[in-house]
């Protein structure tokens, strides 16, 4: 595993230890909480410190890992959060926090005395014993139970961008090769692509898997800010996909029109309707027509990035003018098909996939919206 990665994700867990607990605290709907006590995050973090490799940071992976085990129910699953002990909500956290121990005792098994890994060890088939007592529908946790059994071959079942990481742990498990075929990879945006394209803040949602992939280079700015996305690629083996891209500009169609390119800091990402009709004039170039019956763009606010109307700034703008916007990279020529009768507006928002409009944040915005509105009268 990349160190950078390793690094970062027990950055990621320091930032949010406590010196009181000693656990690290996160909630995943707030993230700024510091009440909570993650179970399954706790034990990442643990096996992230072991990857470090210091006679420190594995005492202190141990006496986390120690701590945790005595939340485990008798049923063998375990709280989502300490403070929800003896409930348990999710019954696919057993298979979850399951192949963390099994790696943790498969790598660093060596250096762990005798008493702890038996409890490691007993903990990990009460856990799997709980899980074959559910009657899991999804392919991911059917596979999953079968990979820590070694019962049968497994396979990539998903196509979401959100469980890519479950079903790589899966395939790991089952030793699988860690080639992942007829999935997109951009090499020079270090960008999976696989949808959802969810933002946050200005950039792209980072994911584990495109963390994982970038092992080869050094990690660009969305990936570097320490998050929970770390914890979880500290997990994952280096792997590579068999289509990988090199272009600057990444255009995806997925439920939306989505175009990538790198700007003079980070990535830009701009969303349009799907039905939009999109022509490259040149490498610097984009000619995009949203068609009648739709009615927005979106692209991340940026200080390098500028909207012009008919080569001016402007906030308003008509049906029959042409909107550029521009980058330290490239520029985006954007006409609207729409009847008469409409008016477009040009102002700050926030598209669909924002993660983190919300909360205190709920009226920030993030994105420059360009829609139509009708005119009345």
């Amino acid at each position: 595993m990349k160190s950078e990665v390793v690094d970062l994700a027990v950055a990621f867990g320091r930032s949010r230890l406590s010196p009181r607990t000693g656990f690290l605290h996160y909630s995943a709907q707030d993230e700024a909480g510091l009440d909570t006590i993650p179970v399954f995050e706790n034990a990442c973090f643990a096996l992230a410190l072991c990857k470090q490799k210091t006679a420190e940071t594995i005492l202190t992976a141990k006496d986390i890992i120690a701590r945790l085990l005595p939340f485990q129910t008798v049923e063998g699953n375990f709280p989502t959060y300490l403070h929800e002990y003896p409930k348990t909500w999710d019954p696919c956290l057993a298979l979850k926090i399951a192949p963390v121990f099994m790696m943790l005792l498969q790598e660093f098994g060596h250096v762990l005395d005798t008493s702890f890994k038996a409890e490691v060890t007993k903990s990990v088939e009460r856990a799997l014993s709980y899980a074959e007592q559910q009657r899991y529908v999804d392919p991911i946790w059917i596979n999953r139970l079968a990979a820590c059994r070694h019962k049968r071959e497994t396979c990539l079942v998903t196509t979401d961008r959100g469980m890519f990481f479950e079903s790589l742990i899966t395939r790991q498990l089952a030793m699988h090769e860690q080639t992942l075929h007829g999935v997109r990879y951009n090499r020079s945006l270090q960008l999976l692509c696989v949808g959802p394209y969810t933002q946050t803040k200005g950039h792209l949602t980072s994911s584990a898997l495109e963390m994982v992939l970038a092992h080869a280079t050094p990690l660009v700015a969305r990936h570097k800010t320490p998050q929970r996305e770390h914890l979880l690629a500290a997990l994952i083996l280096p792997c590579a996909t068999d289509t990988v891209s090199d272009s600057p500009i990444e255009i995806i169609v997925d439920g939306s029109l989505h175009v990538f390119w790198q700007g003079a800091d980070s990535m830009h990402h701009l969303t349009a309707p799907q039905s939009t009709h999109w022509a490259q004039i040149d490498e610097m170039t984009l000619q995009l027509t949203v068609p009648a019956g739709e009615s927005y763009v979106f692209v991340d606010w940026a200080l390098d990035i500028s909207i012009f109307v008919e080569g001016k700034k402007g906030t308003l703008f008509a049906i029959h003018n042409q909107l550029t916007i521009h980058s330290s990279s490239l520029a985006i020529e954007i006409r609207f098909e729409q009847a008469s009768g409409y008016c477009g507006h040009i102002t700050r928002g926030n598209r669909p996939l924002q993660t983190e409009a919300k909360g205190a944040r709920l009226y920030e915005a993030y994105d420059w919206k360009l829609f139509l509105n009708p005119v009345c009268g």
